[in-house]
This record gives structure tokens, sequence and C-alpha cells, in this order.
């Protein structure tokens, strides 16, 4: 798990970093974090899987689950219809579907929650970009491939003809006047996209519709939701097979509103507190405590977050810079350059 976290923070900075380079265009690189908690259903087969469920205790190799036994296996199966119904699903039991893949594990999530197109670097997989007008915010383009992240191939008609063929992920919907990101000195502080999503299979050649759900991303929370079934060719014929992705989690490289330093989307006396611990550190623009952007956390970032407190009581609570950090503040360089201890 150590190899996945330090990609997700690499991630992080990489997508912070990455712009167009045609005037008046930009470019956003997609890096997610997927919630530990995030699922995969094959209702088919009376079976689900969890990214932070492992299989016999191994989180590299993950297991799928009995559904219906979450429940206590009633009589009438119970059915989810609605988005509510798996945002309320809580599972506690985890009864682990014995012989699930030849009893070495399903890898149902490889990169387990880095959602992430860091990869793409080394040569690896890309999971996709969204193009801006960087005057207007307004989305020109998407593009984004889950096929590598979420249930590559463990779905009965993925074995059709002897071979696992993935997916392909086909975004449906035109962008509209909603789809658009919001930017703060040219960096990306939130995206609004809405848009139909549909995974569809390569069966020797010949292209197959399966799933449609939605993909969705609101400041810097996506998720992905898909309940259908679909009719797709499998050994034994065109089978019913009904699954879901019900998938969130953090777009990374989003910079906070404007004084949030401790992202949690208030600007209060927490953010406060951060800034005093990190004073003196280096950053990348706009992210931690940089809330002017300068790379460095100062007394100017002070100001931002004073002038954006949602309370003005939180500035009456704080000191000022001086008061806060016990000392005569000299330029922040000085500072670092005699690696002064500032008492706070």
């Amino acid at each position: 798990m150590a190899a996945h976290r330090l990609t997700t923070a690499l991630a992080f900075a990489v997508a912070a970093l990455v712009w167009g380079g045609v005037a008046g265009a930009g470019t956003f690189d997609f890096a997610f974090a997927a919630d530990p908690d995030s699922r995969f259903f094959d209702f088919t087969s009376d079976a689900f899987a969890q990214i932070d469920q492992g299989y016999n205790g191994d989180q590299e190799r993950d297991g799928f689950f009995f559904f219906q036994a979450e429940f206590g296996n009633p009589s009438s199966p119970v059915v989810f219809t609605s988005e509510a119904d798996f945002d309320a699903f809580s599972p506690s039991l985890f009864q682990q579907i014995p012989g699930d893949e030849n009893e070495n594990g399903a890898d149902v999530f490889p990169r387990e929650t880095a959602f992430s197109d860091f990869e793409k670097l080394l040569g690896d997989v890309d999971i996709g970009r969204l193009d801006f007008d960087d005057t207007t915010g307004q989305i020109t383009f998407v593009d984004v491939d889950f096929v590598e992240y979420a249930a590559p191939d463990h779905s009965p008609f993925n074995e059709a003809q002897g071979g696992r063929q993935g997916y392909l992920t086909v975004l449906l919907d035109p962008l509209g006047p909603d789809d658009r990101v919001t930017l703060k000195n040219g960096v990306v502080t939130g995206i609004e996209l809405s848009t139909g999503i549909r995974f569809d299979y390569d069966i020797q050649g010949t292209i197959v519709e399966g799933f449609v759900g939605e993909f969705r991303i609101s400041g810097d929370r996506f998720d992905l939701f898909i309940n259908d079934t679909a009719g797709l060719p499998t050994l034994a014929g065109t089978t019913q097979i009904h699954n879901a992705w019900d998938i969130e989690g953090k777009v990374l490289g989003v910079a906070p509103a404007p004084g949030d330093y401790n992202s949690d989307g208030a600007v209060g006396i927490e953010d406060y507190e951060v800034w005093r611990s990190t004073f003196g550190q280096f950053a990348f623009p706009l992210l931690g405590a940089d809330g002017n952007g300068n790379g460095v956390i100062d007394v100017g970032d002070y100001t931002v977050w004073r002038d954006n407190l949602a309370s003005q009581s939180d500035a009456t609570a704080a000191p000022e810079p001086a008061a806060a950090l016990g000392c005569t503040l000299l330029p922040v360089g000085m500072t670092l350059r005699r690696k002064r201890a500032l008492a706070v």
C-alpha cells in the first residue's frame, strides 16, 4: 500500500502544475483518490467488492463478498433501485465467496484507491483530462477512462470467447454551460461537470454497448455511479448481466478556496492553525497554507485567511502574525537561510 500512497501524493503535485500551452486554453490532468469504501457489484453473481476489504486479509488482492448475506439472506432478495440505496449500504459481515479467482483473490481495484494518471509519465496508463477556456472557465473537452482502476475484467461476459476484454469508457452527453472550472490566479479551485457515461465491450472486434450511468465532479469531489443491466454475450450466449459501480473520492490537484488551508470547505480558526504551524515553509503555489500563491507560507497568507473568514469572530481570536509567532518577523528568505526556529 505504501506504493499506492506515494503514487497518490506525487499525482497531487503533478496535477497542480499541469497547464495547456495554447493561449486562452488550459488543461487539467485528472488524478483521483477513491474513497476506501468505494465498491463494485456483480448482482448477477450476488457479489460485491470493496477497495479496503482484501482477500484473506491481503488488501492488495481484492475479494468478492456475498451481497444478500449482508441482509441475512432474506427470502425476497434485496434490490437496490436508487443511488440512495447504495449510499446507505453499510456492510459489516464481508462473507467471502470461496474459490474466488482460483483462491488467489480477484484484483477488482488494481491500483486500490490511486485512480491516478501519474503513471503515464512512466509510460503506463492515463485516466484522462479536461480542457477549458482559461478566461471563462468553460470546459471544452473531457476524456476519462476507468478500465485500469475499477473492475476491468470481473464479469461473466468478459470471458466471452475465452478472453477477457475489459471495457471502453464512453461519455454520452455534450458539454454545456454548467460544465466549467473555477479559476484563481490561473489555478483550478473547483470543477463542475456532469455527464452520462457508458462502459462498452470489444468482443472480438465488435463493440457491444454495456452499462450506463453518470460521472460527476463537484468542487474537488468525483462520483462514478452506474447501476444497470445489459444484455451481453457470454460463453453461454447473450445473458442479462446486472452490474454496478459506486465509486466516489477526491479530485487531486484542485486548490482549495482562498484561506481554506485545511481543505474542509470552510475558512475558520483551524486554517489559522495550519498557517501558524507551517509558517516559513515552501509549498506548491496555492496549496497548503500558501494563500497568495508565492510558494512560501508567509505573512501575506495570514492576510488571505483573515480577508476570507466566514466569521470575523475568528479574526479576534487569532492574534496578528508578530504576536502569533512570538518574534519580530524577518523576511522569510532570511529566516530560512539562518535556520532560526520560530517560537510558535
